[in-house]
């Protein structure tokens, strides 16, 4: 049986701490590949929301 104890709760919050830190380094980090990937990613999403948004704001069916 494996139980949570208060101790083990305590260890996986510093292990999360330490990942988040890392992953805030690693997408401000310009030249790191998740950064790259983030930002193309972010450029898509903002392609697709004009998209959806000139053609249903703009559209005549009203």
């Amino acid at each position: 049986m494996n139980i949570i104890t208060p101790k083990r709760i305590q260890d996986l919050a510093v292990c999360n701490k330490k990942l988040e830190s890392v992953r805030q380094e690693t997408i401000t980090d310009s030249n790191s590949p998740e950064s790259q990937e983030l930002a193309a990613r972010e450029a898509l999403w903002q392609e697709e929301q004009a998209y959806y948004h000139d053609r249903f704001v703009y559209d005549d069916r009203f």
